[in-house]
């Protein structure tokens, strides 16, 4: 911010005034702050460098991507349930390696609360979602209703919703 200001230029009553220093009332005002990228480091379910990690501190509209050590098969197992997403963002594996994000037949993979989210080039499995109540679905994504999904170069496979009826 300090180069930019040293270096603006700024027409006064007809003038054309540069210089290092310009009076503050002449300056440009603060830019926005821009959010640092959201980088996926770690395989883990949760902490620094998870993809859960990476959600929850996302701004709207942010692009989160995984580390080149993620690439090329590696898998993130969920442990501690679903990956909730409220906000629009995209998640992308750029890389065109395998990116495996599992529920580990435990949970549901992503649950889409609002927002427009758009999942690229990711392998998402082993979904699983029950109930003893109702017929549920969607063992690997759910998009509640106002909310929108795209999915882009993405493969779902080994996902379950069912309804589980227990009997004495």
């Amino acid at each position: 911010m300090v180069a930019l200001r040293r270096i603006c230029l700024a027409l006064v009553s007809g003038m054309l005034l540069t210089g290092s220093v310009l009076p503050a009332s002449l300056l440009l005002p603060a830019l926005p702050a821009i959010a640092a990228p959201q980088t996926v480091t770690s395989s883990a379910d949760a902490g620094a460098g998870s993809l859960r990690d990476a959600i929850a501190n996302a701004s709207a509209n942010d692009t989160i991507s995984f580390a080149p050590n993620l690439t090329g098969g590696q898998k993130i197992t969920l442990t501690s349930g679903e990956l909730a997403i409220g906000k629009s963002l995209t998640i992308q594996n750029a890389s065109g390696q395998v990116v495996t994000v599992s529920g580990n037949n435990a949970s549901r993979v992503f649950h889409i609360t609002a927002g427009t989210v758009t999942l690229r080039s990711l392998t998402i499995q082993d979904g699983l979602i029950t109930s003893t109540t109702t017929t549920v679905t969607g063992g690997g994504i759910l998009v509640e209703a106002g909310a929108s999904l795209t999915l882009d170069q993405d493969v779902v496979q080994n996902k379950h919703g069912a309804r589980c009826e227990w009997h004495q």
